[in-house]
């Protein structure tokens, strides 16, 4: 696990806070990769808090079943290209779980995705699917706009020369090539329980920078995408491992421990979580938002705050509060 001192207090993010070492908005790539290499340690207690928190008690205990592996054998991964985190184990006979991390402000991208993958079960057919007939089985590859003449949604990082059937990424990432398999994906986020409003997938209105086409409603199978908030993921890692019982960890995972739950949980506009998860939150921070939990001033902080650039942010690893 690769660090900086400042990364401790204040998980990267667009200004910090150099009054109170924290950061109103940290980088959402900072927190999974710092929370999947906690995992490397294979201390059994922190990557079952871990896996617990993100998937749930009774997903998390179902995969650990379906092998013999302790949760010590257990890591979880950032995926990149993929769904956010996959946790796996050792043996590799365990129930992989895959989670796509969409904290608030992240958006809920559409990306390249397979043709055969509107056809899955992952889809709710019936329901506004006449678009399915008149797609092009050519626009499966990647073609220009110009060449294209089929009502479908194109990634938003296409042009005119290269454009890509589209979907909500985690219908991609649900896809298996060649296989009837729907993966299952957990989503993180802040707003909605339902995955089609978090991706807009039925609003026939829709316009804009996604590029997906008027008259394109699609309805994901939500069985397949469950929805949990970043409160239940601190709770469920806070409920295993509470800031006072985690005297097994080293002083460094500790603090970096602490900076995500801090991250996230600004970065979630401070909800409601237990009083063992906010054990895990300093008081500096709680003091930095005026604890007030619906009020999170992001645009502009108030005068007795120091707010720099991240290049601008001074901290120190030999503070432990």
């Amino acid at each position: 696990m690769t660090q900086t001192p400042e990364m401790i207090y204040c998980l990267r993010g667009a200004r910090a806070c150099q009054t109170h070492r924290v950061s109103y908005r940290a980088w959402e790539r900072y927190i999974n990769a710092e929370l999947a290499a906690l995992t490397e340690n294979k201390d059994p207690v922190l990557n079952e808090a871990i896996i617990t928190g993100i998937w749930g008690q009774d997903v998390a205990s179902s995969a650990k079943a379906s092998c013999h592996c302790g949760w010590g054998d257990w890591t979880v991964s950032e995926r990149g290209n993929d769904a956010d985190w996959l946790a796996s184990c050792l043996c590799q006979e365990g129930r992989a779980l895959r989670a796509e991390h969409k904290p608030r402000y992240a958006a809920a991208h559409w990306k390249q995705t397979p043709l055969a993958a509107f056809s899955s079960r992952a889809i709710v057919h019936g329901q506004a699917m006449d678009w399915l007939l008149a797609v092009d089985p050519a626009c499966d590859a990647e073609h220009s706009i110009a060449s294209c003449n089929a009502n479908h949604p194109r990634f938003y990082r296409d042009t005119d020369q290269k454009s890509h059937l589209a979907g909500p990424q985690i219908l991609a990432y649900s896809h298996s090539p060649g296989r009837e398999e729907v993966r299952e994906i957990t989503v993180i986020n802040d707003g909605s329980f339902d995955v089609n409003v978090i991706w807009d997938t039925n609003d026939v209105n829709r316009t804009g920078a996604r590029k997906e086409p008027k008259n394109f409603p699609i309805f994901l199978d939500t069985t397949y995408f469950p929805v949990r908030m970043t409160a239940d993921v601190l709770n469920g890692i806070a409920k295993i491992l509470p800031r006072e019982k985690a005297v097994s960890l080293t002083a460094d995972n500790r603090a970096t421990l602490r900076a995500i739950f801090e991250a996230m949980w600004v970065r979630a506009g401070t909800p409601e979580i237990s009083s063992a998860a906010e054990s895990w939150v300093r008081q500096d921070v709680r003091d930095c938002i005026r604890t007030s939990r619906h009020e999170l001033v992001d645009e502009e902080p108030p005068a007795e705050h120091d707010f720099q650039s991240w290049k601008d942010y001074v901290g120190s690893a030999h503070e432990t509060a």
